[in-house]
């Protein structure tokens, strides 16, 4: 009964594995293509091939979303391969996150203290990321 019920549980982990697959596939998708329309539409505006600052940074936010996406897709696949998550990955898609609130920031209307909660979270997974490149090595 136990067995049965683990292969059951296991069945409903790969099914649920591959649904987050597609769905995040589809929000990268989708992603991409409002990226590539919002370039465009900046870019055949006047003043033509110039995309103002604050467009850029959003544009920026949204690339490095993307490439969250691409991240957590490459996890997914590790782990239907392999049977487990690589802290590795986790610690790139946390640091890209990071970067894009970073990039994204209004420091002019940010709160000192979030400011600097951002700076610890970025040296702490800096420096995570480098004790598990050395310890790997």
């Amino acid at each position: 009964m136990t067995t049965r019920i683990a292969h059951y549980l296991k069945k409903f982990e790969q099914y649920t594995i591959i649904l987050l697959s597609v769905g995040i596939a589809l929000a990268i998708l989708l992603s991409f293509f409002d990226v590539l329309w919002t370039v465009s539409l900046e870019i055949l505006n006047p003043p033509f091939l110039l995309i103002p600052s604050n467009e850029l940074l959003e544009l920026l936010g949204s690339f490095l979303i993307i490439l969250v996406g691409l991240e957590l897709l490459e996890t997914i696949r590790h782990y239907l391969e392999e049977g487990h998550i690589k802290p590795e990955i986790l610690l790139v898609v946390a640091l890209i996150a990071v970067s894009r609130k970073v990039i994204i920031l209004d420091v002019k209307h940010s709160d000192p203290l979030m400011i600097m909660g951002v700076a610890v979270l970025i040296i702490a997974l800096t420096l995570s990321y480098y004790l598990f490149k050395k310890i790997q090595n």
